[in-house]
């Protein structure tokens, strides 16, 4: 069996027609780093979405991916905060436990700090506090990224990766989707498939990856190392900077992660993607 997360990018005007973001996006956002005064992009929620989660007040939707649907909620006390919502499926109480154990033993400038968790009628839960004026990676692709703000970019990710890596936590699933970025400042996300160093990238006939962005060791579901992260973030830094992103669109395209694909990217770059 293969799971698989959110792909690496989408246009969330054509995909979710209730989209709208609380600031005016500018010309220059695509390809470009986020607006430090940019605020929260959401989009309506859908008629199918709770409206209360255990006092949390769901107001819009933040984000959609293979495990979980994200939104931005009012907390009893009153502040802002993401409410991320696991799919209701076996082991997603475990999963959510775990992942709070995650995102709670990094460093909180590198990630939006995981504030709960729990179990509702909804489904299991897990709180993380908001953090206004910073903007979803998406809003970079789009490039080719200015190579000053690609260095900006990259050194900002690598610090945060390192400080993860520094915690004994490899994240597994860098992409922009993940990333939460205002000025200088890169934060990531989303420590769903989150592996301790040594632990496998995967459980037993199970991977765990996001098409396009999975490492080697991941596809293979070897014991995960910092070098798993350093992979996504070179390919991340080349798709941005990237005058065309065909190539990686093809492998988005490609279908499950079959053996083909599993192939392709374990035996090294192909020939025409270096060109």
């Amino acid at each position: 069996m293969t799971v698989l997360a959110e792909p690496p990018t989408f246009s969330a005007t054509a995909a979710y027609p209730g989209y709208r973001s609380t600031t005016a996006p500018t010309a220059s956002e695509a390809g470009a780093l986020a607006d430090p005064d940019s605020t929260v992009d959401t989009w309506a929620l859908h008629q199918s979405d709770p409206v209360n989660v255990d006092g949390y007040r769901l107001v819009s939707r933040l984000g959609a991916g293979g495990m979980a649907d994200v939104f931005y909620a009012v907390a009893p006390t009153g502040e802002p905060v993401a409410v991320k919502l696991l799919h209701a499926v076996d082991g997603a109480a475990e999963a959510c436990l775990r992942e709070y154990r995650l995102a709670s033993a990094v460093d909180p400038d590198c990630t939006a700090p995981a504030v709960g968790h729990g179990v509702s009628t909804a489904g299991a839960y897990l709180v993380t506090a908001h953090l206004p004026g910073y903007r979803s990676g998406t809003t970079l692709v789009g490039g080719p990224t200015p190579a000053e703000q690609l260095w900006t970019l990259g050194g900002g990710l690598a610090q945060t990766l390192a400080a993860i890596h520094g915690k004994g936590i490899v994240h597994c699933d860098v992409k922009p989707a993940n990333l939460l970025v205002r000025g200088h400042d890169v934060r990531i996300i989303d420590f769903g498939i989150a592996r301790y160093v040594g632990e496998r990238c995967g459980d037993e006939g199970m991977v765990q990856c996001s098409r396009g962005w999975a490492a080697p060791e991941q596809l293979r579901t070897d014991p995960a190392t910092p070098a798993v992260d350093v992979f996504a973030w070179g390919c991340l830094l080349a798709h941005l900077g990237a005058v065309s992103t065909r190539s990686l669109a093809a492998v988005k395209r490609s279908g499950s992660c079959g053996s083909s694909w599993r192939n392709q990217i374990c035996s090294g770059c192909p020939r025409t993607w270096t060109s």
